[in-house]
């Protein structure tokens, strides 16, 4: 009996590692998958920028932000997916794939715009939806509306 439920266990044990193994392998090879996806959007959407009239000044434009948290400073480095120009005003161009991610009603991309308009200096942000062929731009107003 003790050599029983002792068989149990090793073999309980290896099938809960190797299925640990097989769901991590499975997530790597999720993410290398969504990550050539989004690398495809980002490259289409250069083209179609242009075709809007903007001049590409920079692809996946690196920024070091400094961010002050009491008396301390932090440097936080971004990453935009596009710097552009038209009509000599400079925009942030962040490019979305997906069903929720490219709707300012998400507040992770709102705040991720809202972070690209201080830390770039830019004159707008703006946000391309790969998936509906939408280009817009979003304005962040200073006033605070209250109910």
């Amino acid at each position: 009996m003790e050599t029983t439920l002792g068989v149990v266990a090793v073999l309980g044990f290896v099938v809960a590692l190797v299925w640990g193994r097989l769901r991590r392998r499975w997530r790597s090879a999720r993410a290398r998958r969504q990550g050539r996806y989004a690398r495809r959007a980002e490259v289409r959407a250069g083209r179609w920028l242009q075709k809007e009239g903007f001049e590409l000044i920079e692809e996946q434009a690196w920024r070091d932000w400094v961010v002050r948290v009491n008396d301390d400073e932090e440097v936080v480095r971004l990453s935009a997916d596009w710097l552009v120009e038209r009509a000599g005003k400079r925009y942030v161009v962040e490019v979305k794939t997906g069903k929720r991610a490219p709707s300012v009603r998400n507040s992770a991309t709102r705040r991720q715009m809202l972070e690209y308009l201080c830390a770039y200096e830019v004159d707008g942000v703006i946000l391309m939806d790969m998936e509906s062929g939408e280009l817009v731009e979003v304005e962040f107003p200073v006033r605070v509306v209250r109910e």
